[in-house]
């Protein structure tokens, strides 16, 4: 007859609460992982829309200072955009589009938007004398959970507006 100790039966198996134990510390893990990660998604989709908006205002202060035109151009199959010999693509996280039933424009919105860019040609311009031409252009991000527009509005003085789009609304961003 053969008699195990109890001490040498423990040691050699893992018991059940050592395994929930551990799989309570790998879950928690991963939660917070994945809340960093959504920030990150948020936060990059963020920089690039100001990336964006500081590229149209040195474009627009180049129009004045040169006299001459200056274009922005989407590319909204390719996911970029490009002015003078400069191409600037979109983070595979970010495109060109829109949180499917948001009403647009943002600053008025009343009317389902149906694709990411409502300047003409997917330009936007900025003239010699400061006008710029009117439109918006929208962003979002891959979970289309968060959404940014870039917008002109018809005016005698134009101006660059950034709006976000989250739980159904927009609001217009602080410079």
């Amino acid at each position: 007859m053969c008699i195990m100790n109890h001490k040498s039966m423990t040691s050699h198996g893992i018991s059940l609460l050592e395994c929930c134990i551990v799989l309570a510390l790998i879950a928690c893990i991963a939660g917070i992982g994945f809340a960093q990660l959504k920030l990150f998604n948020t936060l990059s989709l963020r920089n690039e829309m100001h990336t964006l908006c500081a590229t149209a205002r040195y474009l627009q202060q180049r129009a004045l200072t040169t006299r001459t035109p200056q274009t922005l151009t989407f590319d909204i199959e390719q996911q970029q955009y490009r002015y003078n010999d400069t191409v600037h693509p979109l983070p595979s996280s970010i495109q060109f589009g829109f949180i499917t039933g948001s009403l647009g424009p943002p600053s008025a919105p009343h009317t389902p938007i149906t694709y990411p860019c409502s300047f003409k040609n997917n330009q936007l311009i900025f003239f010699s004398d400061g006008i710029i031409s009117s439109g918006t252009l929208y962003l979002v991000n891959d979970t289309q959970t968060v959404a940014y527009a870039l917008s002109s509005a018809i005016g005698s003085v134009s101006c660059l507006r950034i709006y976000t789009y989250s739980n159904g609304t927009w609001k217009k961003q602080h410079d």
